[in-house]
């Protein structure tokens, strides 16, 4: 009865909501819009409430860290289509932007790879791996929305 009240609550909030994880708040950010994604974790995981306490504190934690990360790289992005408008693209800026970009690519898998080990403490490793198979999903989106702001280099 208590899954049936929060698969119900879910699929409400699920349906006014917009499709798109990732949020335009202002000129200058894009977040992750964390009150979707954690509907669509909670209905995915139908976590025990002595599992909850611990998942969600760490899965804070793990959001937050991933939020700078996609932060940095949305100025990257604007800046490089600034950049790209004015036509001032050179070898060497499309070089600095490859390598930064890289660079975060790395530091966030860097720190997915450190969260599996803390959420394998509180989850079993099925769960992990179904979490994470959302959260690469809703990255994937993200992606595509940042990349869908940037024009071919002139």
């Amino acid at each position: 009865m208590k899954n049936l009240i929060l698969n119900m609550l879910c699929a409400g909030i699920l349906l006014c909501s917009v499709n798109s994880y990732a949020e335009e708040i202002d000129d200058s950010q894009t977040f992750v819009d964390e009150n979707k994604k954690r509907v669509e974790v909670a209905k995915l995981l139908q976590l025990e409430k002595s599992e909850a306490k611990e998942f969600w504190s760490l899965y804070d934690e793990y959001s937050k860290e991933l939020a700078k990360i996609h932060k940095e790289m949305f100025h990257l992005v604007q800046d490089f289509q600034v950049k790209n408008t004015n036509q001032s693209i050179t070898d060497e800026i499309a070089d600095q932007f490859l390598d930064k970009t890289f660079d975060i690519e790395i530091r966030k898998w860097t720190i997915k790879k450190e969260y599996k080990e803390k959420f394998k403490q509180v989850l079993p490793s099925k769960d992990v791996a179904r979490f994470f198979q959302l959260d690469n999903k809703i990255d994937i989106q993200l992606l595509y929305e940042l990349s869908s702001r940037i024009d071919m280099i002139n």
